[in-house]
């Protein structure tokens, strides 16, 4: 198996239920999933470390261990989930990369390790092209754009209307610059022409606070957190990000039927493996992983979460990484995020 970089260059040359009794959705660190199987010489042989690249208890953490538990049983050994937070996923992607590259090591990361630090941050440590080695795309989900309950418009075309009648007053909030919320504002700002405001939080929940109280107008939040919103009335659901609408809330429409056809904002997390691990086990973790999505009671667990199971081969994760790459990078650029 190639390293990203190859495949990337390749690529450019060629053209509602849950797991029963919780398991998976324990928030300690370092727990492991299923039963270790002795006496088996093949890979796997014995137990693998899953970095989770955020800390213990956040959503993706939930998530995330359920791709964990669907893997163990899958693989018939203990997988080992290991929170390793910071950098928006750089520290854990660093631990990764600095492990032997034997397949018992591997990692869980947003797309936004490699498409949207190496675009902002100089200092990371890592290459993430050079070195990690594609395995799947495992799972993904738009962002809900969300709208205070009392603002005068209902739907994503009475937003860019009032925004256009009102430029640079509709308040957007966002989870940081470069997170996957402000290139979805950024890009909505870009193609429906409108002046707008934003502004950073330090974390979700603090921008939420601000669109209930009204002191912002409009926010892309997570599909669960935002149906959450619709259901009890403090927020108002306008739009998806993603190209497809979810079962989760099969009444929003997607920004692109909403009047901006080509919208396309999408978290999505993806299975990596150290630079020079061998061929052959990256081969059999693309396997293992690809049945562990094919899993009823995963992908119904995801979907009541909003999460979309995907399960691509590598090859298919190397052509949407250089998609991700070059969108997010114009983006960046286009609204003047400079590396540092």
């Amino acid at each position: 198996m190639e390293t990203l970089d190859r495949l990337i260059t390749a690529a450019r040359a060629g053209g509602a239920i849950r797991r029963a009794c919780l398991i998976g959705l324990t928030l300690l660190t370092g727990l492991a999933f299923g039963p270790a199987r002795a006496g088996d010489d093949n890979y796997p042989s014995r137990s693998i470390d899953f970095i989770i690249p955020v800390p213990a208890g956040a959503s993706v953490d939930t998530t995330s261990r359920f791709i964990g538990r669907a893997l163990a049983d899958v693989m018939g050994v203990t997988v080992v989930a290991q929170n390793i937070g910071g950098a928006a996923g750089g520290i854990g992607t660093a631990k990764l990369v600095r492990s032997a590259p034997d397949g018992y090591t591997m990692l869980l990361a947003s797309n936004g390790v490699v498409a949207i630090l190496p675009a902002i941050n100089s200092n990371l440590g890592y290459d993430p092209i050079k070195d990690l080695v594609p395995v799947s795309q495992v799972m993904k989900y738009g962002l809900i754009l969300v709208a205070n309950p009392n603002a005068p418009f209902t739907d994503l075309q009475g937003l860019i209307a009032h925004a256009k009648a009102n430029p640079g007053k509709v308040v957007f909030a966002h989870t940081g610059i470069g997170s996957v919320s402000h290139l979805a504002t950024e890009q909505l700002k870009k193609m429906a022409d409108i002046d707008i405001r934003q502004v950073p939080y330090v974390n979700a929940s603090m921008g939420l606070t601000d669109l209930i109280a009204g002191r912002v107008m409009a926010y892309f939040f997570s599909p669960a957190e935002a149906v959450e919103l619709g259901r009890d009335g403090r927020g108002r659901l306008l739009a998806i990000s993603s190209t497809e609408r979810i079962p989760l809330a099969p009444d929003v429409p997607t920004v692109s039927e909403s009047g901006l056809p080509g919208f396309d904002i999408t978290v999505a997390f993806n299975m990596y493996l150290p630079a020079k691990t061998p061929p052959a086990i990256v081969k059999k973790l693309e396997e293992f992983t690809r049945k562990a999505t094919d899993s009823p009671t995963l992908k119904a667990a995801l979907e009541s979460r909003g999460v979309t199971v995907v399960g691509s081969t590598a090859e298919e994760l190397v052509a949407i990484t250089h998609k991700d790459i070059e969108t997010y990078g114009k983006l960046l650029q286009d609204a003047g995020v400079e590396k540092k």
